[in-house]
């Protein structure tokens, strides 16, 4: 599950259909108005080293009308939005994650946010995906307890807006994605978290062969990857494929009066049921964007 947190948060089984060529940047034309905007598949954390962003990406930015990420990550309603929904991320205050773990689990996760510097005692309330999360982003962290040795493209890509005074928004709310876990069992939740701890070898090797196949920009591998840990979850609707149709809507009526960059998880892009083959279904005429690091 630590592929969907970095791709889709952020398939069809039919992967073959739209041979997409090996592109994370996408021009869209609206069928009705001819008018351009662009996909774009990001990965939301990833080490500096292999962070770029394209002369083609860049001047995608500074020719669109409105950037739209997931959710709006602009500084003055990102934080505000997650402060208020603080009470979201907590277990129901008649059990705790002790209540969903064999004792030698539990054990495990204590002694995992132990030696990841954290609290051990936060563990008992948060749900557990959420602690998995936190257990990721504190395993990115530099010995001075700053990530900097990450790049996150919807931070940057933020940042390149602002400075273009162009205006970011977001296809849905914190309050909606946070939503989606309650979707998800706490047992399972708790099942994902121990094997988060327990399997972190393995994890990471998987994690470096998402890395390569993120920056080959093989949306058919890409997809291949997500959709084999998608079907096994039994979540691939709930994570994807019922909110790449409810952008399709938006993104098509945004789409036809201002040109836009979508930035979404690259995870949603490839497919029968990711957004390039939707908008496709829908009219739009699309094309890959040459996307090399500069």
């Amino acid at each position: 599950m630590k592929k969907l947190f970095l791709l889709i948060f952020g398939l069809s089984l039919y992967l073959g259909l739209l041979g997409q060529e090996n592109s994370m940047l996408w021009e869209i034309k609206h069928p009705e108005s001819n008018q351009k905007s662009y996909v774009f598949g990001t990965i939301h954390m990833i080490s500096e080293d292999l962070f770029f962003i394209s002369d083609s990406l860049r001047h995608c930015i500074t020719q669109v009308d409105e950037v739209y990420f997931e959710v709006d990550m602009s500084n003055d309603n990102l934080m505000p939005a997650m402060l208020g929904l603080m009470d979201k991320i907590m277990m129901p205050a008649d059990s705790s994650l002790k209540d969903l773990l064999t004792e030698e689990d539990h054990q495990a996760v204590l002694k995992a946010f132990a030696k990841s510097g954290l609290p051990p005692i936060m563990a008992e309330k948060i749900k557990p995906l959420f602690l998995s999360m936190i257990l990721e982003t504190s395993s990115n962290n530099t010995s001075d307890g700053l990530m900097s040795d990450w790049k996150s493209y919807e931070l940057e890509i933020g940042e390149l807006a602002e400075s273009n005074n162009i205006p970011i928004n977001g296809l849905e709310t914190i309050a909606f994605q946070i939503s989606m876990f309650d979707h998800i069992s706490l047992s399972d939740q708790a099942s994902m978290l121990v094997d988060q701890i327990k399997n972190q070898g393995e994890n990471e090797s998987s994690t470096n062969d998402l890395y390569a196949i993120y920056l080959s920009q093989d949306l058919d591998k890409l997809g291949e990857l997500i959709n084999a840990d998608l079907m096994a979850s039994g979540y691939n609707d709930i994570l994807l494929t019922n909110r790449n149709k409810a952008w399709i809507s938006t993104i098509d009526e945004l789409s036809q009066h201002k040109t836009c960059l979508y930035a979404v998880g690259a995870g949603h892009l490839p497919g029968e049921m990711g957004i390039l083959n939707l908008l496709k279904e829908k009219g739009f005429i699309i094309r890959p964007i040459e996307n090399k690091r500069p």
